[in-house]
């Protein structure tokens, strides 16, 4: 039992005893049978107005948590890439229902009800911690200390970009999008190594004439990157593309697997009898 029922209780315990205590007294003391009178009155009244405001606190209680539920929703589609100052970075790590401290509980209350779900938020690094404002600047809470508010912390400072969701209404949960520099395609990055590299050696394949092989090669380009398995009834390479298209054979008694971990296609040329010749460069 909380303490808003025992009011309404208490409140018509007392009118029962005041209104006996009004019978009783009724033809000896007319004066206190009056003031009983009164006073059972009163808190007859008292306790069916403490009991409607139980019932209806308890009843907005209810439509509160069946809206909460009903509001609440993982914000888990990100923006894969967010663009700052005209240049592109892609989503590097997310977390979800991520939960904060709120400072002043009135102005807590009246920026949390005024965020929508899957609104923006901002983020603010103070002297000592992180804080989540509304799309108008106003402080909804802070962030707990820890490995987020770190990371939150860094990403401010270093002027990377961060996105922050509402998830709820009113909000209480928030996700997080940290974002970085994209990543290298694998083509592009060894053709960059083509281009500035000296430190390569080229190979020439072999053992591969045969229509499959021609067709094979035939998609290649320069920068591919490629994939080695060793044959051992051949005593050579095999050499494929990512997708395990083989390309060709590589036989150098000097060269392991761990030489040509990393390697791709140098260059693809017809021959003067219109086959494909292809050569692998490994770094």
């Amino acid at each position: 039992m909380n303490k808003y029922n025992a009011t309404y209780i208490i409140c018509w315990i007392g009118s029962g005893v005041a209104f006996l205590i009004m019978l009783l007294s009724w033809n000896v003391e007319p004066l206190t049978a009056a003031f009983m009178f009164i006073a059972s009155a009163i808190l007859l009244f008292a306790g069916i107005g403490a009991y409607k405001g139980v019932k209806g606190k308890s009843k907005d209680d209810h439509v509160y948590n069946e809206t909460r539920t009903n509001t609440t929703q993982n914000t888990s589609n990100l923006f894969n890439t967010v663009t700052l100052n005209d240049k592109e970075y892609e989503l590097k790590y997310k977390y979800h229902e991520v939960k904060f401290t709120c400072v002043a509980m009135n102005e807590y209350a009246a920026a949390a009800h005024n965020v929508n779900i899957g609104d923006l938020l901002k983020l603010k690094a103070d002297p000592n911690a992180v804080a989540i404002l509304s799309s108008d600047d106003k402080i909804i809470g802070y962030l707990y200390k820890g490995t987020l508010q770190d990371m939150v912390n860094d990403y401010l400072r270093m002027k990377k970009p961060i996105v922050a969701f509402a998830e709820n209404k009113p909000v209480s949960t928030i996700t997080l999008g940290f974002y970085g520099k994209p990543s290298i395609p694998e083509k592009d990055k060894y053709q960059n190594w083509l281009e500035r590299a000296n430190g390569y050696t080229v190979f020439k394949l072999t053992s591969n004439l045969t229509n499959d092989m021609q067709e094979n090669i035939a998609l290649m380009e320069s920068g591919n990157p490629i994939k080695t398995e060793y044959d051992e009834e051949k005593q050579r390479f095999l050499i494929t593309d990512e997708n395990g298209l083989e390309l060709g054979y590589l036989k150098n008694k000097n060269l392991s697997e761990n030489d040509i971990d990393s390697a791709c296609v140098e260059s693809v040329e017809l021959n003067d009898d219109d086959k494909y010749i292809i050569k692998i460069a490994v770094f």
